[in-house]
């Protein structure tokens, strides 16, 4: 039995061993071809001018159509005086969990409400805070499809269905 042992322990050095060296180098292949290029459109707008915040800030964004705002994902980030040291997502729980900051958006203008609340959600009560930068990213889609229906999924022809996902029948 202790020969066996020292066999297999024998063999599996000597594969390891092995299968550490590199062979040659071999031919190199053909290039690939080019990929779908992807979206990298997006904007990013920076508040660094401090504010106050009792209850509401409004961001305006300038630049952007409002039907390029209103179809564009939009990631809000900002810093609170107290917390400098770190990046807060809007919306959520801010600095300490002393507070939360909502974001809202009007459809006919291309602006941001920058809005602080309670933890609970209630009108903010604490004293105010200084947001001393905000960057706001703004990231269009590449594409839209719409996949509202008159009458629902389940109704729908294959050839219907196949015209609402843009998939060849």
């Amino acid at each position: 039995m202790k020969n066996l042992t020292k066999i297999l322990c024998s063999l599996l050095v000597v594969l390891a061993v092995a299968c550490s060296k590199e062979g040659p180098v071999g031919p190199a292949g053909q290039d690939g071809t080019d990929g779908v290029d992807g979206n990298a459109n997006v904007t990013v707008y920076n508040f660094s001018t401090d504010f106050s915040l009792a209850s509401e800030e409004d961001l305006l964004l300038t630049g952007i159509s409002q039907t390029d705002f209103d179809n564009s994902i939009k990631l809000v980030y900002y810093k609170d005086n107290n917390c400098s040291n770190f990046w807060y997502a809007a919306p959520g729980i801010g600095c300490s969990s002393l507070y939360q900051i909502r974001i809202y958006t009007y459809n006919t203008q291309t602006k941001i409400i920058f809005g602080i609340r309670n933890p609970d959600g209630g009108s903010y009560t604490g004293s105010t805070r200084t947001i001393t930068d905000v960057k706001v990213f703004v990231i269009p889609p590449s594409a839209t499809i719409n996949l509202r229906t008159s009458k629902p999924l389940q109704e729908l022809s294959y050839e219907e269905a196949c015209a609402i996902f843009n998939i060849e029948p």
